[in-house]
């Protein structure tokens, strides 16, 4: 015990001395650049506070609150836009309150983590396809309008919750646990290969740590087929996701747009300048 206690605090001192040296970086880097003023405020926000993956003033009024949480045979859900929604069973309180704040604010109106804005929603003939569902927010927010959701989630433990919070639903949602990709075996599938999606409009929201690439590789055919398409793909978690995303549905047709303002992802390793990365590029295809 005692040597594991030691290698905790270590592992912890290691850490906050890596996000000290990344903080002088970042502000070395905002004193010696020419900026434009939204980064300026951006930048002079994170030399008061801190690293933040949100640099805004509005992710600060999430901290403090306090949501109501119930148990339902250990799992632990809070009513969400009049709905249930279950989280992991193995977490404690402060745990779930932390991570449903970070949701509020990801989905804040003015985040750059935001998927959706005006004139860029789930429609109600639209399948929606939630990859890297986790919790199933994003999909619970929308599952009433969409006319099916289907949820990928690798995690045994995020399907047993995910089936709680949809489970009136019946045939209207399917949970598929596996990875989404380029394979198609027991435990993977590509986009192309999901036959019940097969000429359907589509609105497909990508968030998966940063394996969007191999996402992508696995529907090309779906992205070059006649239909409308939506797609919200996270672009901050590798350095030039956002420029090389653009370019790539640009190429295929579609018009993209990004979510406003920047995220700082200081828990890539590889973080470099400018530092400030776009947070959801929101790209659409008519028939």
């Amino acid at each position: 015990m005692f040597l594991k206690n030691i290698r905790v605090k270590f592992y912890y001192i290691r850490r906050d001395f890596k996000r000290y040296i990344l903080l002088k970086r970042i502000i070395d880097y905002s004193e010696k650049n020419k900026l434009e003023q939204e980064q300026k405020d951006i930048f002079s926000y994170i030399k008061d506070k801190g690293l933040v993956i949100f640099p805004y003033a509005f992710a600060e009024k999430y901290n403090k609150l306090n949501q109501k949480i119930k148990f339902d045979n250990n799992f632990p859900y809070v009513v969400y836009e009049g709905k249930k929604l279950y989280f992991l069973n193995s977490w404690s309180l402060n745990q779930v309150k932390y991570y449903f704040n970070s949701l509020l604010v990801e989905q804040e109106s003015t985040s750059p983590h935001r998927y959706c804005t005006d004139g860029f929603e789930v429609e109600s003939d639209d399948v929606l396809i939630d990859l890297g569902a986790a919790e199933g927010n994003f999909s619970l927010e929308n599952v009433d309008k969409a006319k099916k959701t289907i949820l990928f989630e690798r995690k045994q433990e995020w399907v047993e919750a995910l089936a709680k919070t949809f489970k009136t639903y019946g045939d209207k949602v399917q949970i598929i646990n596996k990875y989404v990709g380029i394979l198609n075996d027991d435990k993977h599938i590509s986009l192309d290969a999901l036959e019940m999606v097969k000429n359907e409009n589509l609105f497909i929201k990508i968030d998966v740590d940063g394996s969007e690439r191999d996402v992508l590789k696995g529907m090309e055919g779906i992205l070059n087929s006649p239909r409308r398409i939506k797609i919200a793909i996270c672009t901050y978690h590798n350095q030039n996701d956002a420029y090389e995303f653009q370019i790539y549905f640009e190429e295929r047709g579609f018009k993209t747009s990004f979510s406003s303002g920047y995220m700082l992802f200081f828990h890539d390793n590889n973080i470099k300048a400018p530092f400030l990365r776009k947070g959801v590029l929101r790209a659409i295809k008519n028939l």
